[in-house]
């Protein structure tokens, strides 16, 4: 099921399986934004990516001494989310800690994505609550796939803004720390 934003500018759909945005359609320029989620090449459109984001090492984790699998992009964008809230512009969904995450990521916890229409702009907002008591690590990050409007055009043509940055800083983990913790 999917839950549909709308405004005289946009009409945005979010799939209830991993709170994910299928759809952003601009009305004024008659123009679909995302990518169509085409399975031969790429079945996703947006998933939210949680409670890790790309490949650990391994694929494992090391957590108060006891290793866990992951996956790639963690477990999020797999699960499905309960909507909570649902109007013509704005939608609130949330998933939480169960016996079957636990068994690959040790923590209490909601998960709660928050998806706001104001004219031609979607804000998306994440908010991860840790229900227990420990330290909680996680990383939590968008992947969103956006569509060309023309068939002429290329990335050179478009820019990503994020507002409040001049420039973006991509910041490696060292695999020399990671090896000498036996990861």
């Amino acid at each position: 099921m999917a839950v549909k934003l709308e405004n005289e500018f946009l009409c945005v759909e979010i799939a209830e399986m991993g709170a994910e945005v299928t759809r952003i359609y601009d009305k004024t320029e008659d123009n679909e934004i995302l990518w169509e989620g085409n399975p031969v090449y790429w079945k996703r459109h947006s998933p939210v990516l949680f409670p890790n984001v790309g490949k650990t090492y391994k694929n494992r984790v090391l957590i108060n001494g006891t290793q866990y699998p992951t996956s790639q992009h963690g477990f999020a964008r797999d699960n499905v989310f309960t909507c909570i809230e649902a109007a013509n512009e704005k939608a609130s969904f949330m998933f939480r800690s169960s016996e079957e995450t636990k068994e690959v990521y040790p923590f209490d916890f909601e998960l709660h994505i928050n998806y706001k229409l104001n004219k031609k702009e979607l804000t998306v907002e994440w908010q991860v609550k840790n229900c227990g008591d420990e330290t909680m690590y996680f990383t939590i990050g968008g992947h969103p796939a956006f569509r060309f409007a023309k068939p002429e055009e290329t990335k050179a043509d478009y820019v990503l803004k994020v507002p409040g940055k001049e420039k973006l800083e991509y910041v490696l983990i060292d695999i020399s720390c990671l090896q000498r913790m036996h990861l």
